[in-house]
C-alpha cells in the first residue's frame, strides 16, 4: 500500500508474497505509473528497511523515511475488506480497486480535498 503524504492519493497492489522483491516490484510499478517520488515514508516492515530496498531507493533517488500513515490506511483498508470478505475471504483482492476508488473520492479529514481531485485536477 502507497499512500501520497500531499494529496492522501493511496494506491494498493495485491501480493501472493510480502518480501522485498514483490515488494519492490509492485513500487516500481506504481511509480512507472504515476512517477518516482522524492521521498517514502513507510512503516518498519522487514521489506521497507532490508539492504535491497534501500538500494533501490538509492538508485530512484528516493530518501526513505517511516511514518504512522501507511499504518493507518492498511487498518482502514483491513476493516473495509473485512466486512466486504466475510462470505468469501479468500476473494478479498477482488475488492481492493472499488475501495481505493472510494477512498480516493472522499474528502480527508487532514486535507478537506478529495485524492482524486488533488492528483488528477478534475472530479470523477
Amino acid at each position: 500500500m502507497l499512500v501520497d503524504y500531499a494529496t492522501r492519493f493511496a494506491e494498493a497492489v495485491p501480493l501472493r508474497k510480502i518480501d522485498t522483491e514483490s515488494v519492490a516490484e509492485a513500487l516500481v510499478d506504481i511509480y512507472s505509473r504515476l512517477g518516482v517520488p522524492e521521498e517514502v515514508l513507510s512503516d518498519q516492515g522487514t521489506q521497507f528497511i532490508s539492504d535491497c530496498m534501500k538500494e533501490v531507493c538509492r538508485l530512484l533517488g528516493i530518501k526513505q523515511k517511516t511514518t504512522g500513515l501507511v499504518e493507518r490506511f492498511n487498518a482502514t483498508l483491513k476493516t473495509c475488506l473485512r466486512r466486504l470478505c466475510s462470505e468469501q475471504p479468500r476473494q478479498w483482492h477482488r475488492y481492493i480497486n472499488p475501495l481505493l476508488f472510494a477512498y480516493r473520492e472522499v474528502p480527508q479529514e487532514s486535507t478537506h480535498f478529495v485524492p482524486f481531485e488533488l492528483l488528477y485536477g478534475r472530479i470523477v
